[in-house]
């Protein structure tokens, strides 16, 4: 196992200092007076890092105005949640002003923090868990309210074992060599440094290894596609150095976020996906590299190398991802351009003020990291890690068993449900768009009008779309397009499609995902009637038949349930018209889990030749 240099062999030694000096105010800094001076590194930020950096300027302007913003409620179960950076800004302002205004609203949200990540995935435990155990260390969360540090300390450890949609924090580090996994792993580092438990930081450090290229510290990684592999018998999370593809530079290149755009190909389809993994690998590292474990300079520079990829292919930082080279040029001593103010991440931010340059010093290039002690004595063994490796985010295409047809004959358009199903879902208000896909914009991959990401050839086409200026045209097998969404319990996709042929075998069209778990799909049969699955098992009656080079309207709902009473419905109507009576629907199912992303395209081997438009996502059923 990989361990600390020397310092372990003594831990047990010095377990007694380390606890009292968990005891002592963290950091002593400008304009307050905290006691003893603990000889504490910090999980983000030292005493001594905090007293040297400026009270004006525009990155500390701006980190001010953040942390005068009200956080908002935490909310950690949502993945998309601010609070956690908005809290961590407050605690920064603290640490370098000593304005116990700050603190007290830190230790308010954190207290309200516990417990919020009920009812989520661990993506979103992932990315917003870390800031708030960072928060908490630059407070000196023990000394600010003992009683609320215990009650976080206990949390902290239920959250690396807690089971949120079949995954733990740490299971989802281990098996996830993705965003999902990157995101895990600065959460799970900043946990244990917190909880002093060294076995869980030894764990994190291997695993990490393992992710930035190192096989022989860990690779039990899940992978999916290996195109973007430099050696797909070896994968890995940062190709290596120097490796390259048809000729072609691939050295620090993700290869399981550049897949999500698509095989390998040259310039790369881009993809946000490679920077938002980093946002959750470059603060792993981090924290890693200052509790001693020398990550950053592990498999040739593996992390620098990753961003250097992504510069040299034109993909510079932006949006939220603009606080990263920041802390790339701060402890890789590099220059890339890194603008001012840099902002909030998903997990980090404001790291312009944090990690700019420092005056009359130079940026630390990291050759052997320093070594601290944790705040409470290590715990004996690591977290217990299930085996079970998961479907990963972009899972390869499910090749289902053959499908015949069924003895029912096929019925009209609209049909009429049987009656111990109901004609639709029942209506309710305040129907919320998740999202309207178009591909307006002619572009297959956009955050507004197209999907998250796209796998083999699929275009966009001018020529006769089925609605407005452009529509998607796909004529091979595995080749497909998906949108991913916060889980849902219930979600609907209602689409045009035109066929320009006929299939020769039966091919799976659409699917709702429960995180990896197919769940409601629809199937184009080869003589053209749609059929509805629940995973791989036939459900009622076919459509009617689709006539070729006709445009049709078609809708699958999905509705998870508390066991035996889940609900799928699919619909088909000429275009234009409004939905009637589903064509089958099942009321049964025995799903509880929420749909977290639609596939749409030919998700399986057999080829399609079709036309796809206008997929309007929305949480309740829209006629």
């Amino acid at each position: 196992m990989f361990k600390f240099s020397t310092v372990v062999r003594v831990i047990s030694v010095l377990v007694a200092m380390t606890i009292l000096v968990s005891l002592l105010p963290a950091q002593t800094v400008s304009g307050q007076t905290t006691g003893v001076q603990a000889p504490y590194i910090g999980i983000w930020m030292s005493a001594s890092e905090l007293a040297s950096l400026p009270t004006s300027g525009t990155a500390w302007n701006a980190l001010v105005s953040a942390a005068n913003q009200s956080a908002g409620s935490p909310d950690i179960q949502n993945q998309d949640s601010d609070n956690d950076v908005y809290v961590l800004a407050k605690a920064l302002v603290y640490a370098r002003t000593g304005d116990s205004k700050y603190r007290t609203e830190v230790v308010s949200q954190l207290q309200k923090a516990i417990g919020t990540e009920s009812g989520g995935r661990t993506l979103a435990i992932a990315r917003n868990l870390v800031s708030y155990v960072i928060a908490a260390d630059l407070i000196n969360l023990p000394a600010a309210n003992s009683s609320v540090d215990q009650s976080f300390r206990s949390w902290l450890r239920k959250t690396l074992t807690e089971t949120l949609d079949g995954k733990t924090l740490a299971s989802t580090h281990e098996e996830r060599p993705n965003n999902w996994g990157t995101h895990a792993g600065a959460s799970r580092a900043a946990v244990a440094w917190y909880l002093g438990d060294m076995a869980e930081l030894d764990r994190t450090a291997l695993v990490f290894r393992g992710w930035l290229g190192d096989r022989a510290a860990y690779s039990g990684f899940s992978y999916g596609e290996m195109s973007w592999q430099s050696n797909a018998s070896q994968p890995v999370g940062v190709n290596p150095k120097g490796s390259t593809k048809n000729g072609v530079s691939i050295d620090g290149a993700q290869p399981e976020e550049m897949r999500r755009a698509g095989g390998f190909t040259n310039p790369p389809t881009p993809t946000g996906y490679a920077w938002e993994a980093l946002q959750g690998s470059v603060v792993q590292g981090i924290i890693l590299h200052r509790a001693g474990y020398p990550v950053l300079a592990a498999s040739d520079r593996a992390l620098l190398r990753a961003v250097e990829y992504l510069y040299r292919i034109g993909w510079k930082a932006e949006g939220d991802d603009l606080w990263q080279p920041w802390l790339i040029n701060y402890y890789y001593g590099t220059s890339f351009g890194a603008s001012s103010p840099a902002g909030k991440g998903k997990n980090m931010g404001w790291t312009d003020w944090s990690h700019g340059a420092r005056s009359g010093g130079t940026n630390p290039v990291p050759t052997q990291a320093p070594t601290k002690l944790p705040p409470t004595a290590p715990t004996t063994a690591p977290t217990i890690v299930p085996t079970k490796q998961p479907t990963s985010a972009a899972p390869t295409a499910i090749v289902p068993t053959a499908v015949g047809p069924t003895a029912v004959a096929p019925t009209a358009v609209p049909t009429t449900a049987p009656t111990a199903i109901p004609t639709q879902p029942p209506a309710q208000s305040g129907v919320t768009t998740i999202k309207a896909i178009t591909f307006e914009d002619g572009k297959v991959i956009n955050g507004s009008t197209g999907v998250d990401r796209v796998s083999g050839t699929v275009n966009t086409t001018n020529n006769s779309p089925l609605a407005g200026s452009y529509s998607v045209n796909i004529d091979s097998g595995s080749a497909y397009l998906q949108e991913d969404f916060s889980g849902s319990d219930e979600v609907f996709v209602s689409f045009l499609i035109k066929l320009n042929a006929l299939p020769s075998e039966n091919v799976r069209i659409l699917f709702f995902s429960n995180d990896g778990t197919t769940v409601g799909n629809i199937v184009l049969n080869k003589n053209g009637s749609l059929r509805l699955r629940t995973a791989a098992d036939n459900q009622g009656n076919d459509s009617s038949v689709l006539a070729v080079n006709t445009t049709y309207r078609v809708g699958l709902y999905q509705k998870r349930g508390s066991g035996g009473n889940a609900v799928v419905m699919a619909y088909l109507a000429p275009a234009g018209q409004a939905f009637g009576s589903p064509f089958t629907a099942v009321t049964n199912g025995a799903w509880t889990n929420q749909a977290t992303f639609l596939r749409f395209g030919a998700t399986t081997s057999s080829a399609i030749n079709m036309v796809f438009d206008n997929l309007v996502l929305t949480n309740q059923f829209v006629p």
